[in-house]
Order: structure tokens, then sequence, then C-alpha cells
């Protein structure tokens, strides 16, 4: 009996960063999830890589907990969690709450969310 590949999620993994992580994921062999704040972008990046979209919002809680149900029932388990924190970029400014919400809360929120462990990168 084979065993199952790890199943990760990054957010931010449409650009930058986070999809440099994901690439590096996928090439692991592990299912990476695409998370992003626009549901296009974060398509083409998970269609580019062979990966899974997963619309997030880190500063949400309403979009982390349907991306929680989202990987729930689709894949029962989330064994990676890599959070990468977005900037506006220069001459860009957040809302309030966006800046004042951090990724370690969203992490606890996966962690407490999900049915098994998940491993914070």
């Amino acid at each position: 009996m084979s065993e199952q590949p790890k199943v990760a999620l990054v957010t931010g993994a449409n650009k930058g960063i986070g999809r440099g992580v994901a690439e590096q994921l996928a090439a692991l062999g592990m299912t990476v999830l695409i998370g992003a704040r626009d549901r296009q972008r974060g398509e083409e990046a998970a269609a580019a890589l062979g990966g899974h979209a997963v619309t997030l919002d880190v500063t949400d809680p309403a979009t982390i907990e349907q991306a929680a149900r989202q990987v729930e029932e689709r894949f029962c388990r989330l064994d990676v969690l890599v959070t990468t924190p977005a900037s506006p970029g220069p001459g860009r400014s957040t809302p309030k709450t966006r800046a004042t919400r951090s990724p370690a809360r969203s992490t606890w929120t996966w962690s407490a969310r999900c049915s098994r462990p998940t491993c914070s990168v």
C-alpha cells in the first residue's frame, strides 16, 4: 500500500515567495493547495503548478473558515501550512483590520479548525 502524498496549503501562493514555496513543495511530491485572495489568480497558479486553488484571505475569518471546510471535505487533512504574509506594495495602504491581524492567528485558527495535526512552516 502506497503512502498518500502530504497535503500542503501555501497562502499567497499565486505569486512571489508563496509561489516559489508552492513550486518546491509540488516538486517534493506534495499535493499543493494554492491559497490566494483573488480566485482567478489562484486558479491560474494552481493550473500552472498542478495544484488546487483555495480562495483565502488570511485577514478574513470567513474565508479562513470556508477554506478550512473545503480542505477538510476534499482532503480530510492538512499536513503542512505555510503562511506568506503579503504586503500591499509601494504607495498602497491597507485597511486597519488587515494591518492588525497576524499570520500567527491564522495558523492557530487552522490548527484548531482541522481535525488532524498541522505543521506550520
